[in-house]
């Protein structure tokens, strides 16, 4: 079963618990976003996912948690 979440981002980090080791993430933002497994998001940094307006990307072996920088 498919468990999805509705996140509004205000530029500090965020932490938000899913369930399962992976994670589908789809940015419907107006500015690009930042995801990871780990905290303290660095944007661009090596391990550090930037997801860009309208796409989408998968966030594998996260664990039950996934952080996310961005706004909207």
């Amino acid at each position: 079963m498919a468990n999805y979440k509705t996140i509004i981002l205000s530029s500090k980090e965020k932490r938000i618990s899913v369930a399962g080791c992976n994670c589908d993430i789809r940015n419907d933002s107006d500015d690009t976003i930042y995801a990871a497994a780990c905290a303290n998001i660095v944007p661009d940094a090596d391990g550090i996912l930037s997801i860009p307006i309208g796409a989408c990307a998968k966030l594998l072996d996260i664990h039950g948690a996934v952080y996310l920088l961005g706004t909207g």
